[in-house]
């Protein structure tokens, strides 16, 4: 069996040492690349080595396990390991392999490797993404993650998508904005209609939506909320073509 790499990212020291001791005991083929004891720590070693699996609390004392994952666009394998049940479903938004209590029950740790061992990451992260846009009563609809859960909305009511680091707002035709809980490049996964048009690298726009383009270097579309959104140049001729088709 080919060894899987891992890290552990986990404030408290005994935590630590009693899993490592455990994964040496009863997981010999996962080859512990390091552990750190805080979320700067562990966002420093997670892009350093590039695990394959990561094992994660929640609480880091500077931070938070989800501070760790949100900074690096394709996360590893994670199997969160916390004192807390109610960061639960935020940590299966986010694609959690699994989620242990502490203390760690060996029988487990057994079932969230046997998870590791199934579908791979990106197929396990399409397989979510696909389940979060769905038919509703015949209008199509999007199931956007938030902080405290869900905000379904109809995908015609969605005018433009910005990034915020590793977020994404999302703005309405009722003017609201929704600070979703995903890259800009997650939700472009999600848009997959061709009326969704990433004009630049932080904007994606509903071309339904616009009413006007200001020529320049890219140039800025005009959106029916008023907003002004750049088009980068690398876009612009591919925008024409969709200006001039309308």
């Amino acid at each position: 069996m080919e060894p899987t790499t891992a890290i552990i990212v986990d404030d408290e020291e005994l935590c630590r040492t009693s899993l490592t001791a455990l994964l040496k005991r009863k997981h010999p083929n996962v080859q512990l690349l390091g552990t750190a004891d805080c979320a700067a720590d562990g966002i420093k070693l997670l892009k350093a080595v590039k695990p394959q699996l990561l094992f994660l609390d929640v609480d880091l004392g500077d931070g938070t396990g989800f501070d760790v994952l949100n900074s690096v666009d394709e996360p590893p394998r994670t199997i969160f390991t916390t004192a807390h049940s109610q960061h639960a479903i935020r940590a299966f938004r986010l694609s959690a392999v699994d989620y242990l209590l502490k203390p760690i029950v060996p029988a487990e740790l057994d079932a969230a490797m046997a998870k590791v061992a199934g579908p791979a990451a990106e197929t396990q992260k399409k397989e979510q993404l696909d389940t979060a846009t769905q038919n509703y009563g015949g209008a199509r609809r999007i199931a956007l993650p938030e902080e405290r859960g869900f905000e379904i909305v109809d995908l015609d009511a969605i005018i433009h998508c910005q990034s915020d680091s590793n977020y994404t707002k999302v703005f309405l035709r009722d003017k609201r904005m929704l600070l979703v809980c995903r890259t800009l490049k997650d939700i472009g996964a999600l848009l997959d209609e061709p009326r969704f048009f990433r004009v630049h690298d932080s904007h994606i726009v509903n071309m339904d939506h616009t009413t006007r383009y200001i020529r320049g270097d890219g140039g800025e579309l005009i959106l029916d909320n008023g907003q002004n959104v750049p088009v980068s140049r690398s876009k612009k001729e591919e925008l024409m073509g969709r200006l001039n088709k309308a």
